[in-house]
């Protein structure tokens, strides 16, 4: 029996345990993997992200900017799921106003963000989004990691 045009396109949807994946870096509260095949910077925040302070949240958000940067990556897929960490004000301005501009300094062509669990996690990740400078990224949200890779291979 032939293999419909749909299931043709599901069967070919690929997830990023599909690739291989080079750890970069790792700490308690994220680790960075770099799928050389993709240029891809994949981020996964860990749950421990909840005893961070703002010096250790900006600590990690410079080591992410280098190591997208060193590695020629162009996209970046940040698994946020257990990320929580609630962003202040201050520090959504701060992503805005330095990191981002740095990711676009470095070639960022897409970025896809899987959603926090947690809802406070949440609304910070979102007003990210409403900042002056992440409407200069493409940056997209999704529930499932099936979604984003979809996305970022469009």
């Amino acid at each position: 029996m032939p293999i419909s045009n749909d299931q043709a396109q599901i069967n070919n949807i690929r997830t990023l345990a599909t690739y291989v994946m080079e750890k970069l870096y790792e700490s308690e509260f994220v680790s960075h993997f770099i799928v050389k095949e993709e240029s891809l910077l994949k981020s996964t925040w860990k749950g421990d992200t909840a005893t961070m302070n703002a010096d250790q949240f900006t600590a990690e958000c410079k080591e992410q900017i280098h190591l997208f940067a060193a590695n020629n990556a162009s996209k970046l897929y940040s698994d946020s799921r257990n990320f929580n960490y609630p962003i202040s004000p201050e520090q959504q301005a701060w992503l805005d106003n330095e990191l981002l501009p740095q990711l676009i300094t470095a070639g960022i062509a897409k970025w896809a963000l899987i959603y926090p669990e947690e809802f406070i996690a949440q609304l910070s990740v979102n007003q990210l989004l409403e900042e002056e400078n992440s409407q200069s990224v493409n940056i997209r949200f999704f529930s499932s990691e099936t979604e984003a890779i979809e996305w970022l291979h469009q």
